[in-house]
């Protein structure tokens, strides 16, 4: 049987922003390779993104969604840091000192279910960690903390000789 082949293309924000609403308008999951390391070290660049509709999805805190920034119509995949009955606010793990501000409940497009990098599922922080994740992003100690963290690894990995 042949396989039809997969094409692989950048397009600008505003077109991937038509696009993917568009397919989450009709209830359709669509799927994209991240730009950017503003996510980073949970999504990176390169990685497969999988977004879903919210479809009655209840927004929560720490939840990574997809939305259009009020101020530039441009299309994110940031995490809910503060949730209230009508806006959210909004912000990258890998953007300390900088969010993306307040953002009303109807710019949310959708949710993200699904992270790969080179084929294999990524975890992204969701539900409790997600929670703890956003609240650190919030203070911006999640950088900081993150950074720690790596050193640790490596040092326990790779001891000094």
């Amino acid at each position: 049987m042949k396989q039809t082949p997969i094409l692989d293309l950048t397009v600008p924000n505003a077109t991937l922003r038509d696009v993917m609403k568009a397919a989450l308008e009709h209830g359709a999951s669509f799927r994209f390779r991240s730009l950017g390391w503003s996510m980073s070290p949970f999504i990176r660049e390169g990685d497969l993104v999988v977004v879903s509709p919210m479809q009655g999805k209840k927004l929560a805190v720490g939840q990574v969604v997809a939305l259009i920034q009020t101020d530039s119509d441009q299309m994110l995949i940031h995490r809910i840091i503060h949730l209230d009955a009508s806006y959210c606010w909004i912000k990258g793990d890998n953007t300390p000192g900088r969010d993306d501000g307040i953002v009303p409940v109807e710019n949310i497009i959708g949710w993200v279910i699904q992270v790969k990098r080179n084929g294999q599922k990524v975890w992204f922080g969701q539900g409790l960690t997600g929670y703890w994740i956003a609240l650190l992003s919030r203070c911006d100690l999640l950088v900081p903390i993150m950074s720690v963290l790596r050193i640790v690894i490596k040092r326990t990995i790779a001891p000094s000789q």
